[in-house]
């Protein structure tokens, strides 16, 4: 199991180092990671963690939105590192050209897979090429705009690249909800100009040339035609890129906002989600567990509903070479734990068989016990049950499997979105 990670923007720190090549040690000179914005109001936020190796000594800095706090520690001859951040120590392990360490911040899990600091060549390399993909992204937008039929998994490949990429929708999902109420409410000016901002910034964003086909259907036909073609081509493309049942067949994403048309249109309902998960073949992965809802006939003509439990995957190697064309690299995974992001509410559905059993003078609104019965599914091909003690909005538990007893540890807020850990044994 793996843990879900976190994502941040590149800074660099100051200071000299000495090249590899004359390096102390193998592990000498300088080294950068993004961390990406947890979940929960105490880890939301993006950070960079830059620092420098020198004669195995480690000094740095993790740069918060709010704040910086200090890295020092030491790496070994075998690439062991001990470090902490601040007060709260971490541990890691340093290869050649990568490392993998962990921490916790006294609030969640910290986890970061980096690499060496491109040197003044490499970042020249990188911003050219960048600037390439930049002109070929902005080329397709002006002949989509146009009318003209274009490659639209490129458009994706490319939009990576561009100033505003904006991955996980902080930048336009206000938006467009503003936008979708806005059409609903008969207010297609409204609509139209808060759609012409959300495409400036993400010009692959299917439900906002949907709405602007729709507030256009009276007024301009043949603009209305142009948009919707766009939606219908970025859909087309988007679902043709994979059937997300495994790594080799996962959807090829470019923001979150892609991966949540495919699961609406999927009808999955997300349970959990692991994110970036370095696939075996070395590909980074979004793992989404998930309810899928099946309406069909029974033997006696009865409308029947089913659930089941299902995993999609989501390529996000795009999120990788967005973030490698700003000078930076980032991913994250860690062999024994697996953070898994939850909500909870009144009533779950039935396939989980979730029970709430309330307990007296608590504080939270989901204090109690909780149990689930958890199907077997894919390679675990076993069922298993979690059994949950909430109290004080503070998650402790354990899931039984055939073979093994884990731990579960972890927090729920007040809106009923929980963070917790599942420890294995060993």
């Amino acid at each position: 199991m793996r843990t879900v990670a976190v994502m941040i923007a590149a800074a660099l720190v100051t200071g000299t180092a000495a090249s590899p090549a004359a390096a102390a040690t193998p592990f000498d000179g300088k080294w950068i990671a993004d961390i990406s914005a947890g979940n929960g109001p105490t880890c939301n936020y993006t950070s960079t963690l830059t620092f420098i190796v020198a004669d195995g000594a480690l000094q740095g800095q993790n740069q918060n939105p709010g704040n910086k706090r200090p890295v020092q520690g030491h790496v070994d001859t075998d690439g062991t590192v001990n470090f902490t951040v601040g007060t709260s120590p971490g541990t890691g392990k340093f290869t050649t050209d990568h490392f993998d360490i962990t921490w916790f911040n006294g609030h969640c899990d910290r986890h970061a897979l980096g690499n060496r600091m491109p040197d003044a060549g490499q970042q020249a390399a990188l911003a050219g090429e960048r600037k390439e993909h930049q002109a070929a992204y902005a080329d397709l937008v002006r002949r989509a705009q146009a009318g003209e039929t274009i490659d639209t998994a490129r458009l994706r490949a490319e939009y990576v690249y561009d100033e505003n990429w904006d991955f996980y929708g902080n930048k336009v999902n206000g938006r467009l909800t503003e936008a979708d109420a806005a059409a609903k409410g008969g207010d297609c000016a409204g609509a139209l100009e808060k759609t012409d901002e959300i495409l400036k910034t993400d010009f692959t964003n299917i439900r906002a040339h949907e709405i602007r086909s729709d507030c256009l259907a009276d007024s301009d036909r043949a603009r209305a035609r142009i948009e919707s073609g766009i939606a219908h081509a970025l859909d087309d493309s988007l679902m043709a890129s994979g059937d997300g049942d495994g790594e080799k067949t996962a959807y090829v994403v470019s923001t979150m906002n892609d991966e949540l048309h495919v699961l609406a249109g999927r009808k999955i309902q997300v349970k959990a989600r692991q994110t970036e998960v370095r696939g075996s073949d070395g590909h980074y992965y979004d793992e989404i567990q998930g309810i899928s809802i099946h309406s069909g006939f029974g033997a006696y003509g009865e409308t029947v509903t089913r659930a089941s439990v299902k995993t999609v995957y989501f390529n996000v190697d795009s999120f990788v070479k967005g973030r490698e064309s700003r000078g930076g690299d980032r991913g994250r995974h860690h062999p024994m734990i697996s953070r898994v992001n939850m909500r909870f509410s009144a009533s779950l559905l039935p396939a989980l068989s979730l029970l709430a059993m309330p307990m007296p003078a608590l504080a939270g609104p989901f204090d109690g016990k909780w149990f689930a019965d958890i199907p077997a599914q894919n390679r675990c091909n076993a069922v298993s049950s979690m059994e949950l003690v909430v109290a004080d909005s503070q998650i402790m538990g354990k899931i039984r499997n055939p073979a093994n007893v884990v731990s579960v540890s972890g927090k729920v807020d007040d809106t009923g979105n929980a963070i917790f850990v599942v420890t294995r044994p060993g």
